[in-house]
């Protein structure tokens, strides 16, 4: 995996943006150690600044939070799989990719303005926004978000940007706004 860190000024404010992609491989010890390894990061003193402040982490995850909600298959006639509960390696992972958010308070950007509970899924308008479209065509997943800090949550917008067929994932968007309440 990898993981970059930059801070830019927004309205006057230093915002941190960590870029990461994880792992891809399903080696459980693989992507464990690595969201473990961001976890105790930034409890470092050098980086301790940053959690602390306004921060967004935003990248490829390799991962879904949902199987239910957050990938979406079809079989060879058509219909849509039923997505299971994953193997004990998804679990493992998850729980790692739980605890870093946890730990620093981190929210998924698609849920800060979300009131929308339905949780019906429309392809055509890629509502759930899938990131992810595997090559066969027949299996999409919301591989890449964005989290925000605590201190972001009330000034940021997500949207996804139209598809790009350039790759296998669609480029994602995150507005920010100026917060005047």
């Amino acid at each position: 995996g990898k993981l970059q860190i930059v801070s830019f000024e927004y309205d006057n404010e230093l915002i941190y943006l960590t870029n990461v992609y994880a792992p891809s491989n399903s080696d459980k010890e693989v992507k464990c150690s690595f969201f473990n390894h961001i976890t105790s990061l930034f409890d470092q003193d050098s980086l301790k600044h940053i959690p602390e402040g306004k921060w967004i982490m935003a990248g490829d995850w390799n991962i879904v939070e949902n199987l239910s909600l957050d990938t979406y298959s079809i079989n060879d006639n058509g219909t849509r799989n039923n997505n299971n509960n994953g193997d004990a390696t998804y679990h493992d992972s998850l729980q790692a990719l739980s605890n870093l958010l946890n730990t620093y308070s981190l929210t998924d950007a698609t849920k800060v303005n979300d009131d929308d509970d339905n949780d019906e899924i429309d392809m055509t308008s890629n509502q759930m926004g899938f990131t992810f479209e595997h090559r066969n065509l027949k299996y999409w997943a919301r591989l890449d978000r964005f989290y925000v800090s605590p201190t972001l949550k009330e000034c940021c917008f997500y949207a996804n940007s139209p598809p790009i067929k350039i790759s296998d994932h669609m480029p994602i968007l995150l507005v920010l706004y100026k917060n005047d309440a």
